[in-house]
């Protein structure tokens, strides 16, 4: 059995199987085998953090020494957080692209659905405005000049 209490990793494994026991979370989750409960594990954990709260949390902790007076340190604050980002995507997406499935990191792009100059920090680091793309699906995002396909959504990193 397995329960959890966070809000936003409940709502992104509505497809677990719940029991009829309960536990000290909001909600609890049997599995048949160790191998069913060892997968659900894993996408809890990275769903932890990943999720909106946990990037923002560690974006702050590592720019707490930073000074915020000039451009070029905003910058470096910047940069900053978006590796965080993209660490969180990969997690979330488990390191693949949505669209065509590729996985190599090289070639994985973080991209901010509503453009990073127009978010505040939570905006910024929050998965849920965040697509983990191939460089080519990425620049045509950015530009513009092509929409994402609707016709076979996939989900976030298989439960």
């Amino acid at each position: 059995m397995l329960s959890i209490d966070h809000p936003g990793v409940i709502v992104e494994v509505t497809s677990l199987p719940t029991s009829s026991l309960s536990g000290p979370g909001i909600v609890t989750f049997e599995f048949d085998t160790l191998t069913a409960l060892h997968a659900a594990l894993d996408r809890v954990y990275k769903l932890d953090v990943s999720l909106p709260d946990a990037p923002l949390t560690r974006f702050h902790a590592r720019t707490a020494d930073l000074p915020q007076t000039t451009e070029a340190e905003r910058l470096v604050v910047q940069r900053i957080g978006q590796n965080i980002f993209r660490e969180a995507l990969m997690d979330y997406w488990g390191g693949r692209c949505p669209i065509t499935s590729i996985t190599d990191p090289a070639l994985l792009r973080a991209s901010n659905i509503i453009p990073w100059a127009e978010c505040d920090d939570a905006q910024r680091l929050d998965v849920h405005n965040g697509l983990l793309l191939s460089g080519l699906w990425d620049a045509a995002f950015d530009a513009g000049s092509s929409a994402l396909p609707t016709t076979e959504p996939r989900s976030p990193a298989p439960n």
